[in-house]
């Protein structure tokens, strides 16, 4: 039977190499301290992009939109500098156009023109809903202060933007120690700020964003979390983070939300982004040059109002050349702004992925080692690779299965982890095979027919020392009636069921008649006999 175990000798192998190879897989996860790794990000990108080419993507939200600032803007401005007055003019046109929120994905550092810097800030004002954000230099996972300035611009951060939300488990935060801040005159005019830091992962592309980043003792949430937030009425002492898992923000009495909202958070508080499309097939864009000229034009203006109303408009510098763009799931190359505008529509539609926990991977892997070990007891070697087959290809439907459902598995570090312990127990049943096979070549290839040793090669627990008691018939005959007695029968019984043994005297010996099987001798008159 193909179900049929191994010898003991072969048993105790398995069972060795599982004692060895198994804990020893788990015991370098454990030391790491981690099971994802770039790899399994890297293949998971291709598992997004197919996810979301045959629409088992994040849904989008109706309400997002851009206001693009391209070549084409910069060609018409005449200048590759944004003018204040003609952003002024663009806050202006949004005043009547009613958004739910504008987001500035832009920092206005330095002064221009006291004319231009005024009516800029009085459309900010005018607008209402305004973000301006802040971006951090540089995040470090390290503890350090915060280098402050003098200016309002860090008064307003330090007194009103810094928030404490409830924290549960040990957070290891990425801390901002400097920041671009926006000129003071814009800041004060600003209705809220949030960080727009993102952070790379280590091999280069955008996949994370930190919803919160620590400023001293408090902290200072992304831009688009801070939009959400606002718009739906949640204060931040009812948010809840819960380090390494999720942050919730509740169905709060009197906000606009119907159920919580859980978003899955790293240790550090970063959430994979949930990207909706591709850049240019995400939300609907606008140029900015074309926004005013369409507002300009009252035949058009009722089109505008169609497309910004209610909507949250993220304003993003995607020319030519810009240093706020990278390497997304998605894309080769795209403008950053589509990061914070995904987080939002996340947010909007409460779609975000989870991840497999570190333990739950480890117990699947302690599965897999189990799995595998058992099948390598079974005699056929074809069920243990059959089983190898199985698994391997269970993992990559896995991995799809879960990424519909919007979790994440590691695939290529559970995939590792089962080639090493699957190839490891292979190898050592073919070496220990491999030598028991040399053993009994050489050690019966001088005494029996190749015939004999094969069958022993094929079946080495044959070697294992059995019988059984048995009635036998015995006749012994002298050699003068032998050959008489030879023509008048017909052995049809097994060698074990008759057996004859002619002799002339007791220290003759004369080999028996067997028709199947093999007797190992007769010695003298004892006429004992053996039979397989």
């Amino acid at each position: 039977m193909i179900f049929k175990c191994k010898n003991r000798k072969l048993i105790k192998i398995v069972l060795l190499l599982e004692a060895v190879l198994l804990p020893s897989v788990l015991v370098f996860w454990v030391v790491l301290g981690r099971v994802w790794t770039s790899f399994d990000f890297q293949i998971l990108d291709f598992f997004y992009a197919q996810a979301v080419q045959y629409g088992y993507g994040p849904p989008r939200s109706s309400q997002i939109a851009y206001i693009t600032i391209t070549d084409d803007t910069y060609a018409k401005f005449g200048i590759r500098l944004l003018d204040r007055m003609e952003m002024a003019r663009v806050n202006e046109a949004l005043v009547q156009l009613r958004p739910a929120a504008v987001a500035y994905d832009l920092i206005f550092p330095l002064p221009t023109t006291p004319t231009a810097d005024q009516r800029f800030a009085d459309s900010i004002k005018q607008l209402g809903a305004v973000y301006l954000p802040i971006a951090p230099d540089d995040l470090t996972p390290t503890a350090q202060p915060c280098q402050w300035g003098n200016r309002l611009a860090y008064e307003r951060l330090r007194s009103e933007q810094l928030r404490k939300p409830r924290e549960q488990g040990t957070a290891q935060p990425l801390y901002a120690t400097r920041a671009l801040m926006q000129f003071d005159a814009f800041a004060e005019a600003a209705f809220n700020t949030g960080h727009i830091g993102a952070s790379q992962d280590a091999d280069g592309v955008f996949r994370h964003l930190p919803l919160l980043v620590k400023v001293d003792t408090a902290y200072l949430p992304s831009m688009s979390l801070s939009v959400f937030l606002d718009t739906v009425k949640v204060p931040w002492d009812a948010v809840t983070v819960h380090w390494g898992h999720t942050m919730t923000i509740p169905a709060f009495p009197g906000s606009t939300l119907r159920r919580d909202v859980v978003i899955p958070i790293d240790a550090q508080g970063r959430v994979f982004v949930p990207y909706a499309q591709k850049w240019g097939n995400d939300f609907p864009a606008m140029p900015m040059h074309k926004l005013l000229q369409l507002f300009d034009d009252p035949d058009m203006r009722g089109n505008l109002q169609e497309f910004f109303e209610d909507k949250f408009v993220f304003v993003g510098d995607v020319s030519t050349g810009i240093a706020d763009a990278g390497q997304t799931p998605l894309d080769r190359y795209a403008p950053l702004v589509m990061m914070h505008a995904a987080l939002m529509n996340g947010l909007l539609t409460k779609t975000f992925y989870s991840q497999w926990s570190f333990w739950d991977v480890l117990a699947l892997v302690c599965l897999i080692g189990v799995l595998v070990g058992l099948a390598a007891m079974v005699q056929s070697s074809m069920v243990l690779y059959a089983t190898g087959a199985i698994i391997f290809v269970g993992l990559l439907v896995l991995t799809g299965i879960e990424w519909v459902h919007f979790t994440l598995f590691p695939l290529v570090s559970v995939l590792n982890s089962f080639l090493v312990i699957f190839f490891g127990i292979v190898v050592g049943l073919e070496v220990a095979i491999a030598k028991d096979q040399a053993f009994i070549r050489n050690a019966f290839t001088k005494y029996v027919s190749e015939k004999v040793v094969n069958e022993l090669l094929q079946h080495p627990e044959l070697l294992q020392l059995g019988g059984e008691e048995r009635v036998v018939s015995l006749l012994f005959s002298s050699r003068i009636q032998w050959p008489v007695f030879l023509s008048t029968i017909t052995v049809t019984s097994r060698a074990t069921d008759f057996i004859c043994a002619p002799r002339t005297s007791p220290s003759d010996f004369s080999p028996p008649i067997a028709r199947t099987g093999m007797v190992s001798g007769v010695r003298a008159s004892s006429a004992k006999s053996f039979a397989a």
